[in-house]
């Protein structure tokens, strides 16, 4: 009994091996498919043929939906397609597999911006800067839903936060004499426009 229980075992783990080496031969080629999908998605998307990345992308995600890089370049060829519904679909999923990509917030933002969703928006800007405050963009972003909002006060707050950490960075005082136009403060706005063409 023994000498056929061992046999039995020695042909089992000789027949476990063929079957791990066989699928890892599968899964080796799985894998390398997939990689060649999102390198051609990506060669599309920098020729900007958007239609033929996101059937790359599409190819891609259909194999293996838990890889959050093909959402988040399918989410960018449809952000120029003007497709934000979908582009701010994929990038939220891209989110939901990894939460600590700092640009795919940014991505759902201005996607979010796009669909006048401007406090999803806010939120996004709100973590991007959580994970990169030295990004100023995601500040004047921010500032510019709170203006669209209507929350003069918070926009000016924010304007305020970015004038005095990046000085010399003109946009803001622009997007500041806007705050005070729609508050139909003029010469609050044209002082800020003159001090814009200071910088600037």
């Amino acid at each position: 009994n023994n000498m056929y229980g061992t046999s039995f075992c020695q042909q089992a783990n000789r027949v476990m091996t063929g079957l791990l080496l066989c699928l890892s031969a599968v899964c080796l080629h799985a894998q390398y498919k997939v990689d060649r999908l999102i390198l051609s998605g990506k060669v599309a998307l920098h020729y900007e043929d958007y239609v033929l990345s996101i059937q790359y992308f599409n190819q891609a995600l259909s194999q293996k939906p838990y890889l959050w890089e093909p959402w988040q370049l399918r989410a960018i060829a449809k952000y120029y397609l003007d497709d934000w519904n979908g582009a701010e679909a994929d990038a939220s999923k891209a989110i939901e597999l990894n939460p600590y990509i700092t640009g795919l917030y940014d991505l759902r933002g201005i996607s979010r911006i796009r669909l006048e969703q401007y406090d999803g928006a806010i939120a996004d800007y709100s973590k991007a800067i959580e994970q990169d405050p030295s990004n100023r963009n995601y500040w004047y972003n921010r500032a510019a839903c709170y203006m669209e909002q209507k929350d003069y006060d918070a926009a000016l707050s924010q304007l305020d936060t970015i004038i005095s950490r990046w000085e010399k960075y003109a946009p803001p005082y622009l997007l500041k004499a806007e705050v005070y136009l729609n508050k139909k403060d003029t010469l609050s706005a044209e002082k800020w426009i003159v001090n814009s063409l200071a910088v600037d």
